[in-house]
């Protein structure tokens, strides 16, 4: 049986670390928006329609959450559809995991093949994290703007597809505070994925 985990994270909580180690160990592969981009031309499907969506992810509303002029609708709707297609399409031919792309969402109708990750962290910690690693500003200030600024790109971007609460732990399998440190976190996750799809 083919099985995804999906995460979702905040802003410098070293999400996307963790789940490239939970790939590693479990010897999968790991599809991000990079990815996703490059797998979505082998299903025939125009990477540039789903490019589009992602861009403009700020201001580029879903079709049925407003009717503001200036919209274009037919190519919101098109660019969901083809990102949503595309996952569901690597969902069915491999087990994976996937960052981001409201994943846990798009598969929300197949929970025993899916394992829906959130991780977080605490601000001070996503702040150390992103001046160490992420190639930010060394200012602390700027550096929790930033930290902010993404997290409510995030916040809006799912809630405007959802209609769910980014974050709302209800909504996954597993939240994880990777102050618990990377290693632990990869660790919980890999046993619960082992658990959850009786992996040997």
């Amino acid at each position: 049986m083919n099985f995804t985990i999906t995460f979702a994270r905040e802003y410098g909580s070293g999400g996307k670390f963790i789940a490239t180690k939970v790939a590693e160990q479990l010897n999968i592969p790991i599809y991000d928006k990079k990815t996703i981009l490059a797998e979505a031309e082998k299903y025939g499907i125009n990477p540039i329609d789903m490019e589009k969506f992602d861009e403009e992810d700020s201001s580029f509303y879903f079709p049925t959450m407003t009717n503001s002029p200036g919209l274009d609708m037919e190519l919101s709707q098109k660019a969901y559809m083809a990102t949503l297609k595309t996952i569901q399409m690597i969902a069915s031919t491999k087990s994976s995991v996937i960052v981001g792309r409201c994943a846990d969402y798009i598969l929300s109708d197949e929970p025993d093949a899916v394992l829906k990750v959130f991780v977080y962290a605490p601000l001070e910690s996503k702040v150390d994290r992103c001046i160490r690693y992420y190639n930010t500003s060394k200012n602390k200030n700027e550096t929790i703007q930033l930290i902010k600024k993404n997290d409510r790109k995030r916040k809006k971007y799912y809630e405007f597809i959802t209609e769910r609460d980014w974050g709302n732990p209800v909504d996954y399998d597993l939240c994880v505070n990777s102050d618990m440190g990377i290693d632990a976190a990869v660790e919980a996750i890999v046993a619960a994925a082992k658990k959850k799809f009786n992996i040997k």
